[in-house]
């Protein structure tokens, strides 16, 4: 058993930058991803998309990253999923 696991799981409603980061230091090292999603209180599935998208990034560039894709103008339209750009001629598709 890994030290300092107390065997629970928690959820997570917020996961901070630090966190992130932190995250996937440990997994970088062969901290088993089981134990690290426990611990922090997410699912599978969201630990490996936080990979894909911030591994080898340090706090500071996925705090800027995550600032630039929220203030994106990209919007989705629903029902399909297809999203809605600004163009130099109006709204775009992409």
């Amino acid at each position: 058993m890994t030290p300092g696991w107390e065997g629970g799981c928690r959820e997570t409603k917020t996961i901070r930058v630090e966190q992130i980061v932190a995250i996937l230091k440990h997994a970088e090292k062969g901290t088993p991803v089981s134990y690290l999603i426990c611990n922090l209180g997410i699912a599978e599935q969201t630990f490996y998309r936080l990979k894909q998208r911030y591994a080898g990034l340090e706090s500071e560039q996925v705090r800027e990253l995550k600032q630039l894709q929220a203030s994106s103008p990209v919007k989705t339209l629903p029902g399909d999923g297809t999203k809605l750009g600004s163009g130099p001629f109006g709204p775009t598709l992409t």
